[in-house]
């Protein structure tokens, strides 16, 4: 294929994260079929090509919805490298976490990374898909190792769910085993192109089907050393007079309205996804796609428009966000179960609303939808 034709595909970039001789290098080499036995560590980041396409199974039978151009960065793993990691974390919508399951420094050193340049970081919001991955299982396996790896799956996992709605995936591998490199990145291909954990292709690698279920860390026995501050008492006040200014406090923080933070969705797949879409039906006016990651952040795509923050449609949003909570108190209400979707059908224009896995989708048509385009939505 031409660097002409690369330059047009979609390009999703990727980083392999971890400490030193984790397994970084011996993946990419191994993906690239190149000799594993000379390898050096990282001093920079490395970034190598691949265009790849991704298949949907259906009945047996492998159907190709994308094809894209996939940059793979490996990041070294050493200190002193935190500001080079930082910029070209900002640049990936998927990591693949490393460490050496033969060692339990090296999960206690990428339980820090995580910590310190993903989570405190902000880049968690970014990165759409990730992976956790034990390498050298061919050496042996260390229980103390895999034990404070369930601990990075347990609080990465927490925030994963709450920000992308899967569980983290947490496999064990070869780096060395060319079948088993390639399903780590079909894991988290599948994540970044349908948002969608495979779970057969997980259960393939998963630590619980190699190793079994490990036992958590049992806890000191000796008791944690408790700071105690001299107690200071108040001054006599009227307790009325308490009670009354604690409840006025407690009125305010509740009233305080929560002031909403808007991104672009960091994945270009689905700006593409609303490009094609819009374009292929003529009564389509415009679409929104909008997800809540949190109380205050709001990620969003829209079409048609520039992809540029000013676009975003902030009102529009709002509104969206909140007929979306009446919508669903109503339906508690009325004991309706699971809502897929909602139409309101205008003397003039109409509007869906669809439930999707990547957010609330909202599509504005100049006449009623036709049974073509909401057969598309509701698949």
């Amino acid at each position: 294929m031409s660097s002409e034709t690369n330059k047009q595909l979609p390009q999703v970039k990727v980083a392999l994260l971890g400490p030193m001789n984790s397994g970084k290098t011996a993946f990419i080499y191994t993906l690239q079929n190149k000799d594993t036995s000379n390898i050096k560590s990282t001093k920079e980041a490395l970034a190598i090509g691949l265009t790849r396409t991704f298949y949907r199974v259906s009945a047996g039978k492998k159907i190709p919805l994308e094809t894209y151009r996939l940059i793979i960065i490996d990041l070294p793993g050493r200190e002193g490298y935190e500001n080079l990691r930082a910029m070209n974390l900002s640049k990936c919508t998927g990591v693949i976490l490393f460490y050496d399951a033969t060692d339990p420094n090296s999960p206690r050193i990428l339980k820090e990374m995580i910590k310190d340049e993903i989570i405190d970081g902000g880049f968690i919001s970014n990165i759409l898909g990730m992976v956790l991955v034990g390498t050298k299982k061919d050496l042996g396996i260390n229980k103390d190792a895999i034990a404070i790896a369930r601990e990075i799956e347990k609080i990465l996992g927490q925030e994963i769910m709450k920000m992308w709605n899967y569980k983290l995936p947490h496999v064990l591998i070869s780096t060395l085993n060319k079948k088993e490199v390639e399903i780590v990145l079909s894991i988290l291909e599948s994540l970044l192109m349908s948002l969608s954990l495979p779970e057969d292709l997980v259960k393939m690698l998963s630590i619980d089907t190699i190793v079994g279920k490990i036992a958590p860390i049992q806890a000191s026995q000796k008791p944690l050393e408790t700071v105690r501050t001299p107690r200071i008492e108040p001054s006599p006040r009227p307790i009325v007079e308490t009670k009354i200014k604690t409840e006025t406090e407690k009125i305010e923080k509740e009233e305080k309205p929560v002031e909403l933070e808007f991104e672009l969705f960091p994945v270009d797949r689905i700006w593409q996804i609303l490009s094609e879409l819009g374009k292929s039906f003529e009564e389509v006016e415009s679409l929104i796609l909008v997800r809540k990651a949190s109380d205050k952040l709001v990620y969003v795509a829209f079409y048609p428009g520039e992809k540029i923050k000013e676009n975003i449609p902030k009102d529009l949003i709002k509104l969206l966000i909140e007929a979306d909570f009446s919508i669903n108190n109503l339906v508690k209400v009325a004991d309706m179960g699971d809502l897929s979707h909602v139409i309101l059908y205008g003397s003039e224009k109409s509007i869906i609303f669809v439930r999707k896995k990547a957010g609330l989708l909202a599509v504005r048509t100049y006449s009623r939808p036709s049974n073509e385009l909401l057969e598309l939505l509701l698949k």
